[in-house]
């Protein structure tokens, strides 16, 4: 594992059409689409403190969140993640977690596990008091470049809830967070980033910006 640049975007559907139909022929969609998107699902966790919201609203380096993710509200394979930040790259470690595992957390109860990112969580469960706060989730397009390991995501209808005990629900009533015709694009790579990718998305004249849709549900979410 090693950190990667993560670059972001609030663009336009007009302007997303088009770096899409630049990108299309240069890059393949992700292994996840059956359809024209997926859908992602998060249950985010914080402290007692909110110190992951305070850490992101106040830009502190160096800092980390966990979350458990789903696809396309299907139950049988799911993640716990922990995604961390540090001199503006970002590194995500994975492990499965089941369906019962994830019962148990919405109860209140932390299971065991024996890899690092459960161990991590464990000790933060018990010290930090981190549990469930949000469920974040959108509709997400994905193209990748296997040159520079490239990964450019187009994430819409970013919509939330506080409501964590609906996670594993099939349907969630959710809060729009995002203005209407807008988007987040988000830019991926290791070391470099292809100019053919850089032209193709029109990288000289986006505006990056700092934001998260973790952030956006807990401001906005009802």
């Amino acid at each position: 594992m090693r950190y990667r640049h993560e670059l972001k975007f609030i663009i336009s559907e007009l302007l997303a059409t088009q770096i899409e139909f630049n990108i299309k022929n240069l890059m393949k969609l992700d292994c996840n689409h059956t359809e024209a998107f997926y859908t992602v699902r998060s249950l985010y966790f914080d402290d007692m403190y909110d110190s992951c919201l305070n850490e992101l609203v106040s830009g502190t380096d160096n800092r980390y969140k966990y979350r458990i993710r789903l696809y396309n509200g299907e139950t049988t394979t799911i993640h716990l993640e922990r995604k961390s930040k540090s001199h503006e790259m970002t590194l995500k470690e994975v492990d499965d977690i089941s369906r019962d595992e994830v019962n148990q957390i919405l109860d209140g109860a932390m299971p065991y596990g024996s890899s690092d990112i459960r161990k991590c969580l464990t000790r933060d469960y018990y010290s930090k008091y981190m549990k469930p706060v949000c469920i974040v989730e959108y509709d997400r397009t994905a193209y990748t470049e296997d040159i520079g390991n490239v990964r450019i995501t187009f994430d819409r209808n970013v919509r939330g809830t506080y409501k964590t005990g609906e996670f594993l629900d099939k349907e969630i009533n959710q809060s729009q967070v995002m203005p209407k015709g807008k988007l987040i694009l988000e830019v991926k790579y290791d070391e470099f980033l292809p100019s053919y990718v850089r032209n193709a998305i029109n990288y000289d004249v986006l505006r990056r910006q700092s934001v998260s849709k973790y952030g956006l549900v807990r401001q906005y979410a009802i």
